[in-house]
């Protein structure tokens, strides 16, 4: 069982809702918790989800594949194959199977949790230490860009 935390700024739910619902639907969720933290006109929900540990799409499904053009919206599909790319380059330089990078659901996952930092990507199941030292500078680069993820007053929001 994991916990994933999502905050929700009330003035604007669109992009933040779509990832939760994108989490949701890739995820096998045990257990829903939700506030609405009163802050003024910075009002906010706190969403806490509980997880199954190998919840993933693709294990539900028997073991296929997920079709990420499908299920992620598009502005996050194409940061996804954005970061597919700088995976397959970091993969060929040192002569490894791509998957041994990042598999397409921790990438899909630092898209959908808007990921912005070295401590955030280590919250993703299996990504530890090594993969951090080898790559996370790389993925970040292409997560904060201008095309990525940018934070505001505190709250992760899609780039505009």
């Amino acid at each position: 069982m994991r916990f994933h935390f999502f905050t929700i700024p009330a003035a604007d739910l669109g992009p933040a809702t779509e990832a939760l619902n994108a989490f949701c639907a890739a995820h096998t969720v045990l257990g829903v918790e939700r506030r609405f933290i009163a802050a003024g006109e910075g009002g906010y929900w706190s969403v806490s989800l509980t997880v199954a540990a190998d919840s993933h799409a693709s294990n539900k499904r028997g073991g296929g594949k997920v079709d990420y053009r499908e299920s992620l919206p598009a502005d996050q599909f194409a940061l996804y194959a954005r970061l597919r790319t700088q995976r397959k380059a970091l993969a060929d330089e040192r002569g490894i199977p791509a998957y041994q990078v990042f598999t397409n659901d921790q990438l899909a996952a630092m898209v959908q949790r808007r990921l912005t930092s070295r401590e955030q990507l280590a919250t993703i199941d299996g990504v530890g230490e090594g993969r951090l030292d080898a790559y996370a500078e790389a993925m970040l680069e292409i997560l904060s860009g201008p095309d990525g993820v940018v934070t505001l007053e505190g709250v992760d929001a899609p780039a505009k």
